[in-house]
């Protein structure tokens, strides 16, 4: 194995299945990865370990990805105070990403992750082999009644059927925790933002994009001050339903 096989990422991301991902994704490219759940845990990762790059989600918990970089950066003594640090996030908000490179961060990653925009990112940090990177380039793929069916062929590739059936697994159970608290109608309104944020990551994470974008709108619509009444978050957990029917009978055939 080269140099650049064995260069070390973090991926700082609090949604499980997306990290598994993300994970995936770089090991396939031949990365060392280590994953950390929140910011707090990636300032002291960062701390002790020189780090080839670091990739870091947006909202996380105990400390925001923004708070985590100020604390790398500030630290003198961190081993990877400098490495390049890229933000994950969904918010197409220009005064987000602002906010990412005021703080130290080197650039930002649009979520849905994919190969070919996380092997362009890699490139430009100098991390990733354009030989290496275009061997593994999906190509762009048509989206199939709002489905993108690359991400779940990127999947099959690079696992086995039991890690492949795992991570549907895990997929279903999330999406269905997430949905019971957007129909929950006492819910607070930061914990049924939360639940769609999670659920544009995971929708895109799987290529169900358009309910990923669906899921973004009801999001930024929360985060704006509107009130979604029972029918409009019920025909969004149809269609989602729709979704958890479609991954339940992916984890049935393998």
């Amino acid at each position: 194995m080269d140099s650049v096989s064995r260069r070390r990422i973090l991926v700082v991301e609090d949604e499980p299945l997306s990290a598994e991902l993300v994970r995936v994704l770089l090991e396939d490219l031949d990365f060392e990865v280590d994953v950390a759940s929140d910011g707090a845990e990636a300032v002291a990762g960062a701390r002790d370990i020189a780090y080839d790059l670091i990739l870091m989600d947006f909202f996380l918990p105990v400390l925001s990805g923004l708070e985590a970089v100020a604390a790398i950066r500030s630290d003198a003594e961190a081993a990877s105070r400098t490495v390049p640090i890229i933000a994950l996030t969904a918010s197409d908000n220009a005064s987000d990403h602002r906010a990412c490179l005021d703080v130290g961060m080197n650039d930002y990653l649009l979520k849905p992750l994919g190969r070919d925009a996380l092997s362009a990112m890699l490139m430009k940090c100098g991390v990733l082999d354009p030989d290496r990177a275009a061997a593994a380039a999906s190509g762009d793929r048509p989206l199939i009644n709002g489905f993108d069916p690359s991400r779940i062929e990127d999947l099959r590739r690079v696992m086995d059927k039991a890690d492949f059936n795992a991570v549907i697994a895990q997929a279903v159970s999330s999406l269905d925790g997430h949905l019971a608290i957007i129909g929950r109608e006492l819910e607070q309104r930061d914990d049924q933002r939360r639940a769609f944020h999670r659920i544009v990551s995971l929708s895109h994470d799987l290529g169900f994009i358009s309910l990923g974008r669906r899921a973004r709108d009801l999001e930024e619509a929360l985060g704006g001050g509107e009130t979604l009444e029972p029918p409009r978050r019920g025909a969004f957990i149809a269609d989602a339903q729709t979704v958890l029917g479609t991954l339940r009978s992916m984890a049935e055939t393998g």
